[in-house]
């Protein structure tokens, strides 16, 4: 059991003041966990994956997002070299890789599940996988939904849940949020864990720090969820991710308030604590 509190990078102009200092080391001192974007886009080499090994600690996990070619270019299709070279790429951060995270397109339907039983069926075994889906279909309460469920039960991945509600709960009030409501999705929420790792991408809009239903029901969620022995990955989101160290601190803080399991945030000297 443990919260596994992060971020959606470990690297930000604005963040030196509220972590303490710059880089993965300093991010690692505060946070134990990371969404690995970068690795959506392009696989960095061996070496740097040694190295990003040696600024954190044993329990530091990063989630990793499988490279853009496998789960959109490819559709899951044909992929065998490419998801090779993914875990090969891997094999450096063994000790502190979490859920290895399948975020599929937009154009990535129902009709498309019988390839998603295939590709999770032929993945390494040993690691952890969760799958966000960015089509309504997966989100209908009804036999699609129950399949896919299913699906992921049967080779024990679990769905990513992103929550952008509070970022869609009003018009855009700055550049950053118009952006962010331009890019983000907008799928349904229903917080439910079919495996001993949930996933929870959680977004807010500008305002992060005024009351927010969707943050509640998060706390009681995951609070729920630690209790009964999970361990909860839960990453924090505003929209131009200057002010996501503050959100992530303000979430352990409430979490510990409700579950004794997880301690207050644990904020370094120099940090900015006083900030919110």
């Amino acid at each position: 059991m443990a919260l596994h509190l992060g971020l959606a990078q470990w690297l930000h102009a604005d963040w030196a003041s509220q972590i303490g200092g710059r880089g993965l080391h300093a991010y690692a001192e505060q946070f134990n966990s990371v969404e690995g974007g970068s690795t959506f886009y392009a696989l960095p080499d061996v070496t740097k994956a040694a190295s990003w090994a040696a600024s954190v600690g044993e329990d530091f996990r990063f989630v990793f997002k499988l490279p853009k070619r496998i789960t959109h270019d490819l559709m899951l299709r044909n992929c065998a070299s490419e998801v090779k070279e993914f875990f090969r790429f891997l094999g450096p951060l063994e000790r502190n890789v979490g859920p290895l995270m399948i975020q599929l397109p937009p154009g990535f339907n129902s009709s498309n599940l019988p390839a998603l039983s295939v590709f999770l069926d032929s993945l390494p075994i040993g690691y952890q996988y969760v799958v966000e889906f960015r089509h309504p279909d997966f989100f209908d309460r009804g036999e699609v939904e129950k399949r896919v469920n299913q699906i992921l039960t049967h080779s024990g991945a679990d769905r990513v849940w992103f929550d952008s509600r509070n970022l869609f709960s009003r018009a855009p009030s700055d550049d950053a949020e118009r952006e962010a409501q331009s890019k983000k999705p907008r799928m349904p929420v229903f917080g439910y864990s079919m495996s001993d790792h949930p996933v929870v991408r959680f977004m807010t809009n500008s305002s992060w720090q005024e009351p927010c239903t969707a943050f509640d029901q998060w706390v009681v969620r995951v609070s729920e969820w630690l209790e009964q022995g999970k361990s909860v990955y839960f990453f924090a989101h505003t929209p131009s991710n200057a002010e996501a160290p503050k959100l992530a601190a303000r979430f352990q803080d409430a979490v510990s308030e409700r579950c004794s399991l997880v301690a207050p945030f644990p904020w370094r000297p120099g940090s900015a604590r006083d900030l919110f």
